[in-house]
């Protein structure tokens, strides 16, 4: 979870088709989009090249929400996605955890979403709106850092299909 006034640090690497890494790129190189809460963030970003492709991407938030960072370069084939509650100082984030098996086999590469139910029941069901997300494997098990509130935990697989997993989840 970030907080309002501390700097975010997302780091992310790039290779070629052959596995190597790709170096030299600068801010100008990619299409970036910051949305927090579903709408347009202007918070600047800066862009460190690490070496050995390897990149980091920094901002400091200046409110909270839910900031959806997406970062794309079609000329090397990029789309990288970071969504992350940002709160304010003191806020306590709670861990939720839980295990979808035996009744949702089959669930990789489903993600689990948890969205404020007041925001899900309104219809912002666009994954920038999530509060938490997190990419669930064959074993069926997830955890998410939420802050205290009601949510929605929404299930999407590959195809796009979803499913309401949980309403009114109540974090304290």
């Amino acid at each position: 979870m970030g907080t309002v006034g501390q700097s975010r640090r997302i780091v992310f690497w790039i290779t070629d088709a052959n596995s190597r890494p790709v170096t030299g790129r600068t801010l100008s190189s990619f299409s970036i989009t910051l949305l927090r809460n579903g709408s347009p963030c202007s918070d600047p970003l800066t862009l460190t090249d690490l070496g050995n492709g390897e990149y980091a991407l920094q901002y400091t938030p200046s409110a909270a929400g839910t900031d959806d960072l997406q970062i794309d370069d079609n000329v090397i084939g990029l789309h990288f996605r970071d969504i992350e509650a940002v709160g304010v100082q003191g806020d306590a984030p709670v861990t939720l955890m839980g295990d979808l098996l035996p009744s949702y086999p089959n669930l990789a590469p489903s993600v689990l979403y948890a969205y404020f139910s007041s925001d899900w029941s309104t219809g912002n069901t666009n994954p920038s709106f999530a509060q938490g997300s997190y990419q669930l494997d064959s074993t069926g098990q997830w955890s998410l850092l939420l802050l205290p509130g009601v949510y929605d935990l929404i299930l999407r697989d590959a195809s796009g299909t979803t499913i309401v997993f949980q309403t009114n989840v109540e974090v304290a």
